[in-house]
């Protein structure tokens, strides 16, 4: 495997706020560093309708060091979201 990559069972997701305008959901991501060497990794949280579009998306950049865990956490903001 990666010797960096998404620790196990590590996604997680909640709805911040919801209304008819717009949802407010947090994801957060755990990376598991197992090498003894510097990684510059960039985070791309997306959320897709039904039909496979992106309705929001969400970057971050960051440096891991040797053997570290890192948990990226990023809002994303739906705009007019569709309940069920």
């Amino acid at each position: 495997s990666n010797p960096t990559h998404i620790d196990l069972w590590c996604v997680f997701y909640r709805a911040e706020a919801v209304d008819d305008k717009s949802a407010v959901v947090t994801v957060e991501t755990t990376l598991k560093k197992e090498k003894t060497q510097t990684a510059d990794i960039e985070i791309l949280h997306e959320l897709f309708n039904k039909e496979g579009k992106v309705m929001a998306s969400a970057k971050k950049k960051v440096t891991l060091s040797d053997y570290k865990t890192y948990t990226a956490s990023q809002s994303l903001t739906v705009k007019n979201p569709v309940r069920w």
